[in-house]
């Protein structure tokens, strides 16, 4: 079983728009606090993999900098 969390002073406009949020959904207001949060803690290991391997594809290393080095040289400064 997971713990709780206990959120205190949360402004009357934030918790309407998760109710109305929670409404449109179906769903309870817990029920949609709880997805929101596991969405934005990133709780699915496929979802940071897959995310992951795309920044790794599209940002790859410049050829010839090696960044330890330059960190290093940094350092030295």
């Amino acid at each position: 079983m997971g713990r709780q969390l206990l959120i205190r002073d949360l402004d009357e406009m934030v918790v309407g728009r998760l109710e109305a949020r929670a409404q449109s959904a179906g769903t309870s207001l817990e029920q949609e606090v709880r997805r929101i949060l596991t969405e934005a803690a990133g709780s699915n290991p496929d979802d940071f993999q897959a995310m992951s391997a795309a920044w790794r594809k599209r940002f790859k290393p410049l050829p010839g900098f090696d960044v330890v080095e330059a960190i290093r040289e940094d350092r030295d400064r």
